[in-house]
């Protein structure tokens, strides 16, 4: 947890968990719980109140679900309790569930390591180099008669 993380202990634990279940490892690819996302999903809940206060009270409610569904903490569940437990989020809680997913995805899919696995190259600007543009495009233009007003006549 960083020194300017909204989550407290607990709940970074249960969003770890959260998103290891939302997007698991394959044979290629990483969960987004191995893939220290933690932080921006923290700067995008941060930046309005709402938002903090729906996804800070929206990990809380998950793992009450799985005290009382289960006796057990979110984090201690198998997958299928998290699973489960994440389903009932999704029916009962769809703007924590959406949003959460959201940020999720924004985290994983803007990942180095995901997106250079995917096939794609992160461009470095300085390295950039423009086409000479083709200047046979303007001639149209540049045949045309004015059409604008001169304000000094």
């Amino acid at each position: 947890m960083t020194n300017n993380s909204i989550f407290d202990q607990e709940r970074l634990e249960i969003l770890n968990a959260i998103l290891g279940v939302l997007i698991p490892a394959n044979e290629t690819m990483p969960s987004a719980s191995e893939l220290n996302i933690e932080p921006l999903i923290n700067d995008l809940t941060n930046r309005t109140n709402e938002t903090k206060k729906l996804i800070l009270d929206g990990l809380q409610q998950i793992n009450i679900y799985a005290v009382q569904q289960y006796g057990m903490p979110f984090t201690q569940l198998p997958k299928t309790g998290k699973t489960e437990a994440l389903s009932e989020a999704e029916s009962t809680n769809n703007a924590f569930f959406s949003t959460l997913l959201r940020f999720a995805y924004d985290g994983y899919y803007s990942h180095p390591d995901v997106f250079e696995s995917l096939g794609y190259t992160i461009p470095n600007p300085l390295d950039y180099k423009l086409d000479e543009p083709n200047k046979d495009l303007l001639e149209p233009q540049r045949q045309r008669k004015p059409f604008w007003t001169n304000p000094d006549s």
